[in-house]
């Protein structure tokens, strides 16, 4: 077991995004269970718009810590332990000295 592994000790649901309907409603695949740890509180974010290299601020609430590369995107649903489904706002992705993706914060 690895540091980050132990440190890990939630989880999570992520489905992953399917397709948006006519009326601008998306789907989503099956939903899975995902290790990760999450930190409730409030944080500034700096956000990319979609389609535009203009970054907005916004407020974080829940940062989502999972190990590795959870290849989640920002059109995704996850479940909070708390059982809310807050939007995903940003992904960051932290590789280690080789390259590989070891740590994935996701903010909400």
């Amino acid at each position: 077991m690895s540091l980050v592994s132990a440190y890990l000790n939630q989880t999570i649901t992520r489905a992953p995004y399917s397709t948006l309907n006519v009326n601008g409603k998306k789907s989503f695949g099956e939903a899975e269970a995902v290790s990760a740890r999450v930190d409730y509180r409030q944080v500034e974010k700096k956000v990319m718009s979609k389609g535009t290299a203009k970054g907005e601020l916004h407020i974080s609430t829940a940062q989502i810590m999972m190990e590795g590369d959870q290849s989640i995107t920002l059109n995704d649903r996850i479940t909070l332990p708390d059982g809310t489904k807050p939007p995903i706002l940003a992904i960051e992705k932290i590789p280690d000295v080789s390259g590989t993706i070891v740590l994935q914060v996701v903010y909400t």
